[in-house]
C-alpha cells in the first residue's frame, strides 16, 4: 500500500497529484512548487487530503472574489488629473465616465472667456475630426496616498458599460458595445476576405495584418514582418531575459510577462467560463475553452475529414498524414470557406 504524498498516511494508489488544475490549487495553498516529474517520486493523494483542498481553495477563491467585487463597487472620490475631454455631439448613448461630473469641465482656451477667465468646452461645435482637449489638474495627496498615478491615469480613461456594467477603456467601448449588441459592421474592403470586425481599430489592424503589401524586416534574424507593431513585438524575442520570478527562479523577458506568469503561482484566474465553474489565467485560454462547449471546430483539413479546435494539432495532423501539403491559416480557412459558400 501507497503513502500520500502531503499527510503520508497510507491510501491507495492513484495519480491524483498529476491532475494539472489540483496540483496547482495544492501549490497555491501550501504557497511551495511540488515536483512530480522526477521518477519515482510519488504522486498520490488520499481522499481526506483532497477533499481538504478543494474545500479550502473554493473558499479562498470565493473570499478572493468578494474582496475584489468589494472594492470595485466602493464610492471612490472622483479621481482628478489630466483629463480627456472628448466632443460628444455624436455619440448616441449616455457613457459616464469615472470620476467625471455631471458638467463637463472647463480648460484654457482662446475662446470668449468669462470673468474669471476660464471658458468652457464647446461640445456642439462641429468639427471634421474629433480632437481631445486636456484639462490641467492635479492629483490631491489623499489620492496620491492610496493609489499610484498609473492607476489613477487608468481610472480616468476607462467607462462603465450601461448594460453589463464592466469598465472598459474608452477606445475599447465601441467594440465592447457592438459585442453587446452582436454587430459586425466593418467589413474587409477586400472582395475575397469578407471577414467582419466590431470596430474600425480592429478592421484596420486586419488589412495591415494579412492584406497589406508592407514590408518591415527585422534587423537581427531578417525575418519580414507586416507592420511596424508586429515588428515590435517580434523584437523582445532577441531581448535577454533579466527578469527572475522570486518564487521559481524563472527567467522572464519583461515585467509585464511577469506579471502573467505569476498568476499560476497567486492562482488569478479573471477569465471564468459562463458554462462550468473553470476559470483560466488568460482570454485566449478561455476562448479555446468555450470552443469545448460549443463544438467549435475551425482547423480544418483541406485534404481529408479532420477537424479541430486547436491549431496544434491540425499542424500536427499535417505533417503526419500529409507531409509536404501547404499549412493554412485560420484566415486562409475562412477565405476558403466564404468562396464556397458563395459558389
Amino acid at each position: 500500500m501507497n503513502s500520500c504524498r502531503l499527510c503520508l498516511q497510507p491510501c491507495l494508489s492513484n495519480r491524483r497529484l498529476m491532475d494539472r488544475t489540483f496540483l496547482e490549487m495544492a501549490q497555491d495553498i501550501f504557497c511551495v512548487m511540488i515536483e512530480v516529474s522526477q521518477k519515482n517520486t510519488s504522486v498520490t493523494t488520499c481522499d481526506s487530503c483532497h477533499r481538504k483542498i478543494n474545500k479550502y481553495y473554493e473558499f479562498k477563491h470565493k473570499s478572493r472574489q468578494r474582496e475584489q467585487d468589494r472594492t470595485l463597487n466602493r464610492n471612490r472620490p472622483p479621481s482628478i488629473g489630466f483629463s480627456v475631454l472628448k466632443n460628444r455631439a455624436n455619440v448616441g448613448s449616455t457613457e459616464c465616465y469615472i470620476g467625471g461630473a455631471a458638467k463637463p469641465p472647463k480648460w484654457y482656451g482662446n475662446q470668449d472667456s468669462d470673468d474669471d477667465g476660464i471658458a468652457p468646452l464647446e461640445f456642439n461645435e462641429p468639427k471634421r475630426k474629433t480632437t481631445a482637449k486636456r484639462a490641467l489638474i492635479r492629483f490631491t495627496k489623499e489620492q496620491l496616498a492610496t493609489r499610484t498615478k498609473k492607476e489613477l491615469y487608468d481610472e480616468r480613461r476607462k467607462v462603465i458599460c450601461e448594460q453589463c456594467g464592466k469598465l472598459v477603456p474608452d477606445v475599447r467601448m465601441e467594440s465592447h458595445r457592438n459585442d453587446h449588441l452582436g454587430l459586425k459592421p466593418y467589413v474587409c474592403a477586400e472582395p475575397d476576405c469578407g471577414m467582419a470586425f466590431r470596430c474600425g481599430r480592429d478592421c484596420r489592424s486586419h488589412y495591415r495584418r494579412i492584406h497589406s503589401n508592407e514590408e518591415y524586416p527585422c534587423e537581427i534574424c531578417g525575418k519580414i514582418l507586416k507592420s511596424r507593431l508586429s515588428l515590435k513585438s517580434h523584437s523582445y524575442s532577441h531581448r535577454e531575459k533579466e527578469l527572475k520570478c522570486e518564487v521559481c527562479g524563472m527567467m522572464i523577458l519583461n515585467k509585464s510577462r511577469l506579471e502573467l506568469h505569476m498568476r499560476v503561482h497567486t492562482q488569478k484566474r479573471d477569465f471564468k467560463c459562463p458554462h462550468c465553474p473553470k476559470s483560466f489565467y488568460v482570454n485566449a485560454v478561455l476562448k479555446l475553452h468555450l470552443r469545448r462547449h460549443s463544438g467549435e471546430k475551425p482547423y480544418v483539413c483541406h485534404i481529408c475529414q479532420f477537424s479541430n479546435s486547436h491549431r496544434v494539432l491540425y499542424v500536427k495532423h499535417m505533417r503526419r498524414f500529409h507531409p509536404g501539403e501547404e499549412i493554412y491559416k485560420l484566415t486562409d480557412m475562412l477565405k476558403i470557406q466564404n468562396k464556397t459558400l458563395s459558389k
